[in-house]
């Protein structure tokens, strides 16, 4: 079971392997996102009566949302193909939420967020719109996107105008606000950020994007701000490990066949305390050779033995006899006469039980710290806003006249369609415009896995699978410069992140 906290609750386990208790919920499985050109941020309603049966074929006009996150559209002319930069998330309703934190005006704060992100805020940071510096605890919120699902659902553009695209390493958002009121970060004063990455490498560089017009600035470039390992990481996992190892299964008691030859061990219990849980036990011949058969080799059970030993080994044991001048060694199993038959199965029954509670828990344990971030990517920001961990590649596509159906839509009556390709191996989320059944100037890399998905009304969506682009002709594409395609809509609606993060996750 699972707390509040996402942290997993054990009530009888063995105190040795309890485990650190700051562990984070399980990521899923990552798409690192970038964005490219698109002709429209529009999207069209579909059906005049409000059904998207396709029933009816009146002109469908486009619908542009309102942005509801600064920073707002950006209004300059554009060139045709070129998206109009704004934050707009594309399914109304669902978006990433904010997280809101309490910082001291006047005493440094340090803020620590679940997916291992840290905030350091200096003492006297803020002041209003005004200069004036502000004494009294200030409301920080903050959100961070880390793959195609969260930055597809925020509708933040990663793209400039001139075609470039870009491939994330990590984007946050911070604010802060007084009463409401918006607040600043004073003059010569830094906010640390120690963000969680989960995209390796030293290739990124930092960006902050412009809050009217929706461009990033570069801040820190040529890729010299290092990545940091997550070395807290590599060291619970290793603890965890090596608690997995010794974690070992117990063996069930058997009866004693008479048909085996079975002996007991007259221990020194004093000289041995380790093989006290052992006492009682008689050891059946489990091998198959007569040079480790102790029946066969009789001088076995003559000698004295200065060290014994007992190792697990795929149900059985391992039994070492050594003294100063040999050792043998030979292949058993703990046996029972019937009347300890009864009691050592029921004592079996609960070690079996807290073994198997041991290793779920240990095992789940891995697996979330597995999901954690393998470096971390540190700035010192000196004010609020959107930024971003990039790397920016100019794009080398194929480019090719591009046609579309879709199930229940005459596309010839659609004025527009906001279309994203989702470009898995590159790492890209790419904006296309689709007009009356066509997607001008279309382009992929066909080395990607892609997928498309086309935004409809009512967050209801349809979608090209990347098993379909995968069949495709590439050298018979490149010469005719010609793709038609078939978008199937998908049945349900996108509700929360975690439906467009299992939608790319079909497509794939």
């Amino acid at each position: 079971m699972r707390n509040a906290l996402g942290q997993y609750n054990k009530t009888q386990i063995n105190p040795l392997l309890k485990l650190l208790s700051d562990m984070l919920s399980i990521r899923k499985t990552i798409y690192i996102l970038a964005g490219c050109v698109a002709a429209s941020l529009f999207f069209t309603a579909c059906g005049g009566n409000g059904s998207n049966n396709g029933g009816d074929n009146t002109n469908i006009s486009a619908v542009v949302p309102d942005p509801n996150t600064e920073p707002v559209a950006n209004t300059t002319t554009l060139l045709p193909g070129q998206v109009q930069l704004a934050v707009r998330p594309p399914f109304p309703g669902v978006d990433i939420p904010k997280q809101t934190y309490k910082a001291s005006g006047t005493k440094a704060t340090v803020i620590e967020i679940p997916s291992g992100t840290k905030i350091e805020i200096p003492a006297n940071c803020f002041v209003d719109k005004n200069g004036k510096a502000i004494n009294e605890d200030v409301e920080i919120n903050y959100r961070e996107f880390h793959n195609a699902a969260d930055i597809l659902t925020s509708g933040i553009p990663i793209q400039d105008t001139d075609g470039r695209y870009m491939e994330t390493a990590g984007m946050f958002e911070i604010g802060g606000k007084l009463r409401g009121e918006e607040v600043f970060v004073a003059p010569n004063k830094e906010i640390n950020v120690k963000m969680a990455s989960f995209n390796e490498g030293d290739r990124f560089d930092f960006f902050k994007m412009q809050p009217k017009t929706c461009k990033w600035d570069e801040i820190d470039g040529e890729g010299k701000i290092k990545a940091i390992p997550n070395s807290e990481k590599v060291a619970k996992l290793k603890e965890i490990d090596t608690k997995i190892a010794q974690n070992a299964r117990p063996i069930k008691p058997k009866a004693a066949d008479k048909n085996k030859f079975a002996f007991d061990l007259d221990v020194n219990y004093e000289a041995f305390p380790e093989l006290k849980n052992f006492k009682g036990i008689i050891w059946e011949y489990a091998g198959n050779k007569d040079a480790d058969n102790p029946e066969k080799q009789t001088w076995v059970m003559k000698t004295d033995w200065d060290d014994v030993e007992l190792k697990s080994d795929n149900g059985s044991y391992k039994l070492i006899l050594s003294n100063k001048k040999q050792t043998f060694e030979t292949t058993v199993r703990p046996i029972l006469s019937e009347k300890d038959q009864d009691k050592a199965l029921a004592e079996f029954d609960k070690k079996m039980k807290t073994y198997e509670d041991d290793k779920m828990y240990l095992e789940m344990s891995k697996k979330d710290i597995s999901a954690q971030n393998n470096v971390f990517r540190a700035i010192a920001i000196e004010g609020f806003g959107l930024y971003n961990w990039d790397c920016l590649h100019n794009p080398e596509r194929v480019q090719c006249e591009t046609s579309f159906v879709m199930g229940g839509l005459d596309v010839d009556k659609i004025q527009s369609l906001t279309i994203f390709l989702v470009s898995k191996e590159q790492r890209a989320v790419i904006q296309f415009a689709g007009q009356k059944g066509t997607i001008p100037m279309f382009s992929f890399n066909p080395d990607d896995k892609n997928m498309l998905v086309a935004l409809l009304p009512n967050n209801e969506i349809a979608t090209v699978s990347a098993n379909v682009f995968k069949k495709l002709n590439v050298k018979d594409l490149q010469k005719k410069k010609t793709l038609n395609l078939t978008f199937e809509r998908q049945p349900n609606k996108i509700k929360n992140v975690a439906d467009v993060q299992k939608l790319l996750d079909q497509l794939s």
